[in-house]
């Protein structure tokens, strides 16, 4: 039996559209995580837990996992994700060995695309703010954003009694 053969045989039955890989970003492992509010971070600790990680998370990598991702990076598609290199992350420490295992990376830095996401974000909340009728505004006023109604404090509602004279006829 011809194992190259196999291989490419195989290889050629398996093509792998580029619109169906997971996209990552890849970044060294920070002390302490940047506190945006719009990427998601995950750590990896198994060649598994790439296909766990959801679209357009950073997965951030110690140095003892620098072998595992570079087996990841040289045959992203049998993984299903396309991998790309996060450069700028705050506190993280970009030495010579992780820039050995991600130099074939496309290369997507952090504080531009943290500000085009936040962006991206606001110009959709306005828009739906926009697109507010007259009727959803006064409604969001006294509701929650689970719709329940919010409690009226500090008034004192008027009852029968209080409305009564001094006479203790009603008025």
């Amino acid at each position: 039996m011809n194992i190259e053969a196999a291989m490419a045989q195989n290889e050629a039955q398996k093509t792998i559209e580029n619109s169906d890989l997971k996209p990552l970003l890849i970044a060294p492992i920070t002390e302490q995580l940047p506190d945006d509010g719009i990427l998601e971070y995950v750590t990896v600790e198994s060649i598994y837990d790439f296909a766990k990680f959801t679209a357009g998370s950073v997965v951030l990598v110690r140095s003892e996992a620098f072998d595992m991702l570079r087996v990841v990076s040289e045959n992203s598609k049998w993984f299903g994700v396309t991998l790309k290199q996060l450069t700028g992350v705050p506190g993280a420490d970009y030495n010579v060995a992780f820039d050995q295992v991600v130099w074939n990376l496309e290369r997507v830095a952090y504080a531009p695309l943290v500000s085009e996401l936040a962006l991206d974000m606001e110009v959709a909340k306005e828009t739906r703010e926009k697109n507010l009728s007259v009727h959803d505004r006064e409604r969001a006023q006294f509701t929650r954003a689970d719709g329940s109604v919010k409690k009226l404090t500090g008034v004192a509602l008027v009852t029968d009694e209080a409305i009564e004279d001094d006479d203790g006829e009603a008025a």
